[in-house]
């Protein structure tokens, strides 16, 4: 076997002081297999702080919205954000922060998010898509910048 080096393999808290800084742009990604352990760690280490991180999630659900509660993220670029268990519906705090000024949400497509990521991976500082135009659901576009 081939070496590879020294072992990568460290805490959760020591992941996110080492490679989690203010300002960071951060995806969560969605799945099965949720980044629960992070987030909280996250919300632990710079609860009352100003970071402003930018959070991308195809699903921004559960305990995703601490992020949100805490004062940390903004924006917020999303395909969907509320709450999915048991059953989907609306997550009263997102709403909340909107009105407080707290958050600003940009709306996109899974596959708009999904393109981003590479471009932005890829140190592009364009994007190949933009966010959904505002309108909102009630507009019939499904969706829009907040």
């Amino acid at each position: 076997m081939p070496d590879r080096g020294p072992s990568k393999v460290m805490s959760i808290a020591d992941a996110v002081e080492r490679f989690v800084t203010p300002g960071a742009a951060i995806h969560f990604a969605y799945g099965g297999a949720r980044p629960n352990a992070a987030i909280a760690e996250i919300v632990r280490r710079y609860a009352g702080t100003d970071t402003r991180f930018t959070v991308s999630a195809h699903g921004f659900v559960s305990t995703h919205h601490a992020l949100v509660a805490a004062g940390l993220v903004s924006p917020l670029c999303v395909a969907v954000a509320g709450g999915d268990y048991p059953s989907p519906r609306p997550n009263p705090g997102l709403p909340r922060a909107l009105a407080g000024g707290s958050v600003t949400v940009e709306n996109w497509a899974v596959w708009a998010l999904t393109a981003r990521l590479p471009a932005r991976g890829l140190g592009g500082e364009g994007v190949p898509v933009r966010p959904r135009a505002a309108g909102g659901a009630a507009a019939g576009d499904g969706g829009g910048a907040h």
